[in-house]
C-alpha cells in the first residue's frame, strides 16, 4: 500500500474523500470497518491534506475553545450556568421525553456543568430562546484575533479552498442567521438575579462579533446571503413562532412562579416547546 505521505505527494488536493465500506465476507466476518472510525479517519485525512496549506495562529482556535470553557465549563463560573438554567426552558425539558434522558448527570438539586449536560436538552434549550449558543460561540473572538494579527487574507482564501473550513463557517452562518437575539433578550428577563442577566451582555457582543467575522470571511454584506432561499424561509416564519414565544415566555414564568407544581401549565409548555420546534424547522 502506497505511504500517504508519498501519496500526498503525488496528488494534487482533492474537496471529497470517498471510504468504502465493504460488506462482511464468509472469511473476515469480524473485520468489517466501523463506519464511525471510517469518518473519523476521513476527517482526519482531509485536515491533513489541507493544513499545510493554510497556516493559522495557533491563538485563534485557543479563544475558540477558551470561550467555552473559561465560561461553562470552568466550575468557578456558576453565572454562566445559571443563566443556561433560567433563561431557557432547560428545566421544563427535563419532563419532557427526549432522546437523552435525563438531561444531565449532575445531581437534580445541582446546576449541571458543560460536563454534565446531554447534547440534545443543551442545544435544544438555547434554540428554543433563539440564541443558538453551541453553534457559534467563541467563534467571533477566534476570526477576530486571527484578523487582527492581519489573517483576513489568509481566512478568505480558506474560506473559497478549502471546503472543511467552509462547511464550519457556513454552519455556523446558519446558527447565527436563525438565531433572533430580540427574542433572546425576553428570555434574559426570565432571570431574576440581575448579575446573572448580565451574562446576556457577554453572549451579545460575542455574537456582533461572530457576524462581522462571518461578513469578513464570507465577503457578504448580510448573513445567508448565498442562501436565499433559507433566509426567505427564515424570515416569513419568524412572525409566526414569535405569537409562540410569547406564549411560552408567560407559561414559562407562572409556572415558574406557581407555590406548586401545576400539571396543566407543564403541559401547555410542552405543547409550546413542541410548537417552536415544528416552527423552526429545527431541535438544533
Amino acid at each position: 500500500m502506497e505511504h500517504l505521505d508519498t501519496f500526498l505527494s503525488r496528488h494534487a488536493p482533492f474537496d471529497a474523500l470517498v471510504l468504502g465500506i465493504p460488506s462482511a465476507t464468509p472469511y473476515l466476518p469480524r473485520e468489517r470497518p466501523n463506519p464511525l472510525l471510517a469518518a473519523y479517519l476521513g476527517l482526519g485525512l482531509g485536515l491533513r491534506l489541507w493544513r499545510d496549506a493554510f497556516p493559522i495562529v495557533d491563538g485563534g482556535t485557543a479563544i475558540l475553545v477558551g470561550r467555552f470553557d473559561r465560561h461553562f465549563a470552568h466550575p468557578t463560573q456558576q453565572p454562566y450556568r445559571a443563566f443556561f438554567h433560567a433563561a431557557t426552558p432547560f428545566p421544563e425539558l427535563a419532563t419532557l421525553n427526549l432522546a437523552s434522558r435525563p438531561v444531565s448527570r449532575a445531581a437534580r438539586a445541582e446546576l449541571p456543568g458543560l460536563e454534565d449536560m446531554r447534547a440534545i436538552p443543551w442545544v435544544f434549550s438555547w434554540t428554543q430562546a433563539r440564541v443558538n449558543l453551541p453553534g457559534w460561540y467563541g467563534l467571533g473572538s477566534a476570526l477576530a484575533f486571527e484578523i487582527e494579527a492581519g489573517g483576513l487574507e489568509r481566512l478568505q482564501t480558506m474560506y473559497r479552498e478549502w471546503p472543511f473550513f467552509t462547511s464550519a463557517v457556513d454552519n455556523a452562518q446558519v446558527s447565527l442567521g436563525t438565531a433572533d437575539l430580540a427574542t433572546a433578550r425576553r428570555y434574559a428577563l426570565l432571570v431574576d438575579d440581575v448579575q446573572v442577566r448580565g451574562v446576556f451582555q457577554t453572549i451579545e457582543a460575542e455574537y456582533e462579533r461572530a457576524v462581522d467575522g462571518v461578513l469578513e470571511v464570507t465577503r457578504q454584506s448580510e448573513l445567508l446571503e448565498g442562501s436565499p432561499v433559507l433566509a426567505r424561509s427564515i424570515k416569513l416564519r419568524n412572525p409566526y413562532v414569535d405569537a409562540l414565544h410569547i406564549a411560552q415566555l408567560a407559561l414559562l414564568r407562572r409556572f415558574r412562579a406557581a407555590k406548586a407544581a401545576d400539571d396543566e401549565l407543564l403541559d401547555a409548555i410542552h405543547h409550546s416547546i413542541n410548537g417552536i420546534a415544528a416552527g423552526l424547522q429545527t431541535t438544533g
